[in-house]
């Protein structure tokens, strides 16, 4: 196997589902490996309750099972696993060196052999029956090719999918267009009284009532501060709830002083709240926004105002 498939193949899983699709017998190895590791996992709850004795009891059994489930995958046919002495001799020639030494507890037929052994020879012994199991069950596979496919599409998802999506989200949001207009400082031409001021047009607040409005005036006007110089991309228009033909026409003026404007964009059809007017612009330089109704009298009347656009 490359170093490649070495890295991937626990994302990939190509080995196990190679081994799952090859056996002839699939049903025995998933029934002797199935129980074997059923006795394991029993075996290592025991092992951490202290009683290590039973546990060896259990990792005898469980080893017989491992290797029958073992030598079926390796083609060999067997209808009942074999016994613990029986699994040893078929497989010692395989055996790690360091693990030979619990051939007496695994070949042996007496149940009593692990209840006389000193309790730090106990937990030794554990650990090396925990050790050689692993280094069995490590060589055939017990899941369906199916659920090693299903397991392998989680784990893409989990482990590539979904960090690229994320990823790529933090990139949108990170380069999204911000609204340089939210909480600035804005002045009308007047205010009704009893009414909010011109900063609710700023506040991001969208409720389908006015943020702010003027008095029955020639044309009235709202004016942004934008603070600094910016090169503005986009200026929405907020109305009320539904749409008001008292609003238009209206036009959008750009200045670098606050006295001087150009008129940059204009709209004569009604708009609402979630139809706002989205004007938008070349990224124009400019320090002030101001939306001017051209109606003479009129009254200015908008639920929100948000202008989009980066620093300069």
């Amino acid at each position: 196997m490359s170093i490649w498939a070495r890295l991937t193949e626990p994302l990939l899983g190509r080995r196990a589902i190679e081994r799952a699709t090859s056996y002839r017998d699939a049903m025995r190895v998933r029934q002797f490996g199935g129980a074997a590791l059923a006795r394991a996992t029993a075996a290592r709850a025991l092992s951490d309750d202290g009683q290590d004795t039973a546990a060896l009891a259990l990792y005898r059994e469980a080893f017989g099972l491992a290797v029958s489930a073992l030598l079926v995958a390796r083609t060999e046919t067997l209808t009942d696993p074999l016994p613990p002495q029986v699994a040893w001799a078929k497989l010692e020639g395989e055996i790690p060196k360091a693990l030979r030494g619990l051939e007496a507890l695994m070949t042996k037929p007496d149940s009593l052999a692990p209840d006389r052994l000193k309790a730090s020879e106990a937990r030794r012994r554990r650990d090396e029956a925990d050790r050689l199991l692993r280094f069995v069950c490590d060589q055939f596979e017990t899941r369906t090719p199916r659920r090693l496919r299903v397991l392998r599409g989680l784990k893409l998802f989990f482990f590539v999918v979904a960090p690229v999506a994320l990823v790529i989200a933090l990139l949108l949001t990170a380069n999204a267009p911000k609204n340089i207009g939210r909480d600035k400082p804005a002045i009308a031409s007047s205010r009704r009284p009893g009414t909010p001021p011109a900063t609710g047009a700023t506040d991001g607040v969208l409720n389908g009532r006015c943020g702010f409005i003027t008095n029955q005036e020639r044309e009235p006007w709202l004016r942004i501060d934008l603070l600094r110089y910016h090169s503005i991309s986009e200026v929405r228009v907020f109305g009320r709830a539904e749409k008001d033909e008292t609003l238009v026409p209206l036009v959008i003026e750009l200045s670098a002083d606050g006295d001087n404007f150009k008129q940059v964009a204009e709209r004569s059809e009604p708009f609402s709240e979630s139809s706002p007017w989205k004007a938008r612009l070349s990224g124009e330089l400019a320090r002030y926004v101001r939306i001017r109704s051209k109606n003479n009298p009129g009254h200015l009347c908008l639920g929100e105002v948000e202008v989009y656009g980066k620093p300069q």
